[in-house]
Order: C-alpha cells, then structure tokens, then sequence
C-alpha cells in the first residue's frame, strides 16, 4: 500500500501548530500529515527540513510513497524548493506563495544575515502540476498581476478567491482538501 505523506509548511512568523494542520488532519484521515518548524535562515532550515522529511520516509523505507507539500507564504516557497528534492515522488499546494523572499521579507526588517541567505536562492518556478491558490485581496502580497508572474501558460493549476486574506484560514482552505483528496495515489 502506498503512504500519502502530507508536510505542511508553515508561513513566516508562525509554527508548525497551526490551524491549517489541524485541518489537514481532520480532513484527511487516508494521509499522514506533518509539519515541522522552520528557521527564518534557509541556511539553517533546509538542512533540517531534509533530515525531518528524510526521517519520515525511513519509517517505512521499503514502502511506496507519494508526497503532498502545502505551503503557505514563504512556506509555499519552501514547499516548492523542497518538492525539487523528491521529484517525482511530491505534488505541491502553495497557498499565497512568497515568490522571491529576498525582496518579499525586506518589509519585515528581517535580519540582515537572514534576508541575504535568500538572495543565493531562486524564487519559485512553478511546475505545470503544482496547485496555486491566491487571495486576490491578500493584505501581504499583490497577487492582482498573477499572470504576469506565476508564467500561467503551462503554468500551475490556479484557484483564485475573492473574498479571503493572506492567512487562508477560513471555509476555501477546504479546496487544497479537496484537491489532495482528488491527487491520491
């Protein structure tokens, strides 16, 4: 039997208890879900995020698996910068994604040492499977551009809403359920 393993990274300024994991968990009882703590340095994160990832799948390392990566804000770009790890075994979910933290996190006055570990780091490219979900009213990020930046000719699968903000912690949180739901393998 094949394990659904979902890993929720969480956004900037918050942790690995979030709402939306309790969410994942309750909704999506066929999967594994997880979420782990991230580090503001990318130079200290994704190191530790391969080793928790990686001791996820040693649980079981002759079982078959398929990953599911929900990410918001600068967790969406995590998320994205991780799934390139573990192609073709991942399928992405990047809710309100931060696409360049190098210049996005500058607003926040985010240390100095932390904000130039991101410029060594590419912005996201979107795979043409990745599942987009952007609030169009989203109070941290403009997304009312999104064609010209998220390359949406063979872009990712694109859900757009109106009447929600940069957290998406209210009823639409129920469409990257769904979609997760729809993408078992």
């Amino acid at each position: 039997m094949k394990r659904n393993i979902v890993i929720y990274f969480h956004e900037y300024r918050s942790n690995a208890n979030s709402d939306n994991v309790n969410r994942l968990n309750v909704g999506l009882t066929d999967c594994e879900v997880y979420a782990f703590d991230i580090n503001p340095n990318p130079n200290i994160s994704i190191p530790e995020l391969e080793k928790e990832i990686d001791s996820v799948l040693m649980d079981n390392p002759n079982a078959e698996y398929h990953l599911h990566f929900v990410g918001t804000s600068l967790g969406a770009w995590y998320a994205e910068h991780m799934s390139n790890e573990y192609v073709p075994h991942v399928s992405n979910y990047l809710i309100n994604p931060l696409y360049d933290p190098f210049y996005s996190l500058q607003k926040y006055k985010v240390a100095d040492s932390i904000l130039y570990a991101y410029e060594h780091y590419d912005p996201i490219r979107f795979k043409s499977h990745d599942h987009l979900y952007l609030s169009l009213n989203d109070s941290v990020i403009d997304h009312s551009h999104y064609e010209d930046y998220y390359g949406m000719d063979n872009g990712p699968i694109l859900r757009t809403f109106e009447n929600t903000d940069h957290e998406f912690n209210g009823p639409e949180f129920r469409f990257v359920i769904e979609d997760i739901k729809n993408n078992l393998k």
